[in-house]
């Protein structure tokens, strides 16, 4: 495969139409809210 990568989300990138997930990470979803310490809600993606 080739081409320009293209970020969608911390752990999957796009090239040539092609959507990569990336294998053992785990990092927030593009839309994805969070919790702080007090249980307030956060968009952390």
């Amino acid at each position: 495969m080739r081409g320009r990568a293209s970020v969608i989300d911390g752990d999957t990138v796009e090239i040539a139409g092609q959507r990569i997930r990336f294998n053992g990470i785990d990092a927030p979803e593009s839309r994805q809210h969070c919790d702080d310490a007090k249980g307030f809600d956060y968009p952390c993606g």
